[in-house]
């Protein structure tokens, strides 16, 4: 009797150590891949919030490859001096192709998790040619100036809803972003129109200058 009970003991615990093997490990990391021409440079770093840092070396031919573990979110990546914004999804498996010499006009993405990080690449690229350099731009005129952010403020946002499969979350955060990069523009206008413009008498502003202050959520 007691060799029965043993042998069905063993049994059991044998049947529970192999449904456990047969568990999939849950995926808590990114692949992160790519080529980088023309660069001197030999780390890819990468850095998020709560202190996050990663780095991957890149080889003699450009190339670069981890695994990379980390939660759902924004980081941003730098080679150099240069830096650029990424989106980060556990599970995803995320290939980068880039230009050291043309940095921001070059990166492309391929993959999963590419619709969100060629976004963030295209949206960059966008405030950088509608708006145009800072001191210019907050030199207009506060018309000029609203009419302008405006304007850039609308293109980014029909590109991200054009966007298709793409993480919900990321297109609220996004959105959420696209709005307050918005109303800072308006809150920096007045001293830094005053210094690029160096005007005589301040202009007046517009009503909307100082009415978004009250749609704020300041508990959000």
């Amino acid at each position: 009797m007691n060799k029965i009970c043993l042998a069905l003991a063993t049994l059991a615990v044998i049947a529970c150590k192999n449904d456990v093997q047969k568990e999939p490990r849950p995926i808590d990391y990114a692949v992160f891949s790519g080529t980088i021409t023309n660069g001197e440079d030999e780390v890819l770093k990468i850095r998020g919030g709560n202190g996050f840092e990663h780095e991957i070396e890149i080889d003699e031919a450009g190339k670069f490859a981890d695994t990379i573990q980390l939660e759902n979110g924004y980081y941003t990546f730098s080679i150099g001096r240069e830096r650029s914004s990424l989106y980060l999804s556990q599970g995803d498996n995320l290939q980068l192709t880039m230009n050291t010499e043309e940095f921001d006009e070059s990166i492309k993405y391929t993959g999963d998790g590419s619709v969100e990080n060629n976004y963030l690449a295209q949206k960059a690229m966008m405030y950088e040619t509608m708006n145009g350099k800072t001191e210019e731009l907050y030199a207009l005129a506060p018309e000029a100036f609203d009419q302008k952010t405006s304007q850039t403020k609308e293109a980014v946002t029909k590109a991200l809803e054009s966007l298709k499969e793409v993480d919900p979350n990321f297109v609220e955060g996004q959105k959420e972003d696209i709005n307050y990069s918005y109303l800072n523009g308006l809150m920096n206008y007045p001293g830094w129109h005053e210094y690029f413009a160096k005007p005589e008498t301040f202009p007046e502003l517009p009503e909307n200058f100082k009415s978004f202050i009250g749609t704020l959520d300041y508990d959000n």
